[in-house]
């Protein structure tokens, strides 16, 4: 599976989409409403996706545009696409709203920290009271819907009075541990563009990256 396929996996489960593939809302828990455009870069190729509300013919200009782009070493660099793409949707309606971000796969070999508890059923009592640890941090993951052998970060969080090297680090070891040891095949670590301080951290523990999101 290279990294287009988990890009394929990850646009088709983060939204729930009509018969005709296009999209209706957010496999989140309230089911936001999805966004018109979802176009996710990997060096091996781009996944589009459209929403409901956009016309087959800017549909189509827009996949032609991703289509004509082709595949980069630089995921960080910015893409030239992305110009006639605002473009092509600016004339369907206003852009509103844009976001997006990298995302990183573990890899094959990384060191674990200790220190750093796992949350279970059994132990949850001792984090809610707090008398027995202080906990300053916290890393959580989630199953991917429609793939129960994938997990994906839900976020990392340190206390600020505690923050300091190695402590977020030290929980998203954990929680690579955590995959291996229960069989998952793949954890990914998505982040927000301008969250340096973790895109930062992952890089230092060798994530490697394998796409970029925009979301529009």
């Amino acid at each position: 599976m290279d990294d287009r396929d988990l890009m394929s996996i990850r646009a088709d489960t983060l939204f729930t989409n009509d018969a005709r593939g296009r999209m209706l809302r957010s496999n989140e828990l309230k089911g936001r409403p999805a966004p018109r455009l979802f176009l996710g870069r990997t060096v091996t190729g781009h996944v589009v996706r459209f929403g409901e509300r956009v016309p087959d013919e800017v549909a189509r200009e827009l996949a032609e545009i991703v289509n004509g782009q082709l595949a980069v070493d630089a995921l960080p660099i910015r893409p030239s696409m992305l110009a006639p793409v605002r473009e092509a949707l600016s004339q369907h309606a206003p852009i509103t709203r844009e976001g997006g971000g990298p995302a990183y796969r573990f890899p094959e070999s990384i060191a674990r920290m200790g220190e750093v508890a796992q949350v279970t059923d059994a132990n949850v009592k001792v984090v809610r009271d707090g008398a027995a640890v202080r906990y300053v941090g916290v890393s959580v993951v989630h199953q991917v819907p429609g793939e129960p052998d994938v997990l994906t970060g839900g976020f990392t969080r340190v206390l600020p009075a505690d923050s300091g090297p190695g402590i977020g680090a030290g929980l998203k070891l954990e929680t690579i541990a955590y995959a291996r040891s229960r069989g998952y095949r793949a954890k990914h670590s998505a982040l927000l563009a301008d969250n340096v301080p973790m895109l930062r951290t992952d890089e230092a523990m060798g994530f490697r990256l394998y796409r970029q999101e925009l979301k529009q």
